[in-house]
């Protein structure tokens, strides 16, 4: 049992990384694109601060989606594995309802994970002139 839990925690560990890494080059993207956008937001008055919240804003709203559809999907895959366990190794009993307490967590960390994955794009954003977004093609 103890060794299953070894071999677990790298595994989410992983996927964790993957995940922010995955929102990081979106949200980069993104800023890439609307660079245009950024300059007229800069060119009526926008600040570095509004300019961070709206980065950092759509991330989030990425990441909180993406744990909304993770938690029903994770139900019928978790009984799904139980159960290709049990007819290899050992029955393994099958929970029907994620515990609330872990799908909580899980979306603090998604929302940590989102703040972090979007502090480079967002200082990035930042860091453009107006003249520079304005004149980008």
């Amino acid at each position: 049992r103890g060794r299953a839990v070894r071999i677990e925690k790298p595994f989410s560990q992983l996927t964790i990384v993957v995940g922010g890494l995955a929102l990081a080059s979106t949200m980069s993207l993104s800023v890439m694109e609307r660079t245009r956008e950024i300059g007229v937001l800069r060119a009526i008055g926008a600040r570095h601060r509004t300019i961070v919240l709206i980065i950092q804003g759509e991330g989030l709203v990425v990441a909180v989606l993406s744990w909304a559809l993770a938690v029903p999907l994770s139900v019928p895959m978790s009984v799904a594995v139980a159960k290709s366990f049990g007819r290899v190794m050992l029955p393994v009993p099958a929970g029907m309802a994620p515990e609330p307490g872990a799908v909580l967590a899980w979306l603090g960390l998604v929302v940590v994970v989102s703040a972090l994955a979007c502090a480079w794009p967002a200082r990035s954003a930042t860091r453009i002139t107006t003249a520079q977004a304005l004149a980008y093609e």
